[in-house]
């Protein structure tokens, strides 16, 4: 188990591989270029359309199909993050997902249809895994078409 401190780094060359895929694949149909943001930042990317950031993104890449659960687990600071940066902003933050039969979106930032509970992964040993998180009805993203 891993202490409430320093969290290993557990995104792998092959992850980062997929949301390279994917990032690329999602500004071919927005049209835009993605920045990646750094880490303190909680989402992944800021979305950028002739120099000037147009939403701030986060991607997942799930090895299951969309119907596989009735609801998408994020964590709820990365929630409470994309809604601060688009108050402050003025632009949406869009939470993108690739599943293995396809791929959405959901504005985070507006979202109104979901539940909050207690959730996380459970099969690394990792405390810092388990946290407040949001389940969004899958049903509510719109799907993107790469």
């Amino acid at each position: 188990m891993t202490a409430l401190g320093v969290r290993p780094m557990y995104e792998t060359e092959e992850d980062r591989g997929k949301e390279g895929s994917f990032i690329g694949d999602l500004c071919t149909a927005w049209q835009c270029e993605a920045r990646k943001l750094p880490i303190h930042y909680k989402l992944d990317f800021a979305m950028m359309r002739d120099g000037a950031i147009k939403a701030f993104l986060e991607t997942k890449v799930r090895n299951y199909t969309r119907d596989y659960f009735d609801t998408y687990m994020i964590s709820m600071a990365k929630v409470l993050a994309a809604r601060e940066y688009s108050a402050f902003a003025g632009v949406p933050s869009l939470l993108a997902v690739r599943w293995s039969d396809g791929n959405g979106f959901i504005a985070l930032n507006s979202m109104k249809d979901f539940e909050v509970g207690f959730g996380g992964r459970g099969d690394r040993g990792d405390l810092q895994d388990m946290e407040p998180v949001v389940f969004i009805p899958i049903e509510n993203f719109r799907e993107v078409r790469v």
